[in-house]
C-alpha cells in the first residue's frame, strides 16, 4: 500500500480541485455512486474524494514511506497549500500502510519535518495497520 494522500468532502467538486492542483496520478470518485461495485444497490458514497499513492514503499518499510512523503510534500508544497483554502474539503490526509502481523507492540515514529509539513498544509496523519495474513 505505501502511503496515500486523500482529499475528501461531502460537497467537494473533485474535478475542479484536480484542475486547480494540476497534480498527476489522482483517482477520483463521486458522491452518490455505489460504494461497492460488487453490490451497487447496497450503499452510495456520501462524499466525493480524490486520492493518490505518494509512496510505493512496502508495508514493511515505513522509513522509506516517510522519506518519500517528505520529498513529495516539499516538492508540491505550494500546490498542496491551495487545498487548505477549499472550504468543501473536510478531510486532507496522509495514510501510511504498515504490516502489523505477529507483533505484540508496535511503535511508529514520525519525524518533526513530516509533522511540520503536514501541519502547515492542514493535513492529518494516519497509520493503517495490516496483517500479512490476508
Amino acid at each position: 500500500m505505501g502511503c496515500n494522500l486523500s482529499i475528501i468532502g461531502e460537497h467537494l467538486d473533485v474535478d475542479a480541485l484536480e484542475t486547480k492542483l494540476g497534480l498527476p496520478g489522482f483517482r477520483k470518485n463521486y458522491k452518490g455512486v455505489p460504494r461497492y461495485r460488487t453490490n451497487p444497490e447496497k450503499e452510495e458514497l456520501p462524499y466525493s474524494y480524490m486520492s493518490t499513492a505518494i509512496s510505493d514503499a512496502g508495508f514493511d518499510d515505513l522509513e522509506q514511506q516517510v522519506k518519500d512523503v517528505i520529498s513529495y510534500l516539499m516538492q508540491h508544497f505550494d500546490t498542496l497549500k491551495l487545498v487548505s483554502g477549499v472550504k468543501e474539503v473536510q478531510y486532507f490526509n496522509l495514510d501510511f500502510g504498515v504490516d502489523y502481523a505477529d507483533k505484540f507492540y508496535q511503535s511508529m515514529y514520525m519525524p518533526p519535518k513530516l509533522v511540520r509539513l503536514a501541519g502547515e498544509l492542514g493535513m492529518s496523519i494516519e497509520v493503517s495497520l495490516y496483517t500479512s495474513e490476508r
